[in-house]
């Protein structure tokens, strides 16, 4: 599947309107529900997986602020630790494009 650069552009303006509304989770939580669920999942699927999202989200943002570095400005280390983190999310995201990516033809 060949996804428009467009796309991206789309995407990192409303993430930034989002986060400007301090909805950026919540906006993230209707994309994954989107990608992930099933659209006959039950309330109590939606609100289960919706905590565990949440969840995840709070863990590794004061897990992250937790780690930086004293002073006003961020360090090398600092930065170190969020290309880690970058690094790492991207690797989850290309297993997960994967698993979820419609696939053209058959084997």
């Amino acid at each position: 599947m060949k996804i428009d650069p467009k796309f991206g552009v789309v995407t990192d303006l409303l993430t930034k309107h989002m986060a400007d509304r301090g909805m950026l989770v919540a906006a993230g939580f209707v994309a994954f529900r989107k990608t992930v669920m099933n659209d006959n999942a039950t309330l109590d699927q939606v609100q289960a997986m919706q905590i565990a999202f949440y969840a995840g989200a709070q863990h590794v943002f004061h897990s992250m602020m937790g780690t930086w570095d004293e002073g006003e400005e961020p360090t090398e280390d600092d930065m170190a630790r969020l290309d880690k983190l970058d690094s790492e999310l991207r690797a989850f995201a290309a297993k997960m494009e994967l698993a979820f990516s419609d696939t053209e033809g058959s084997a």
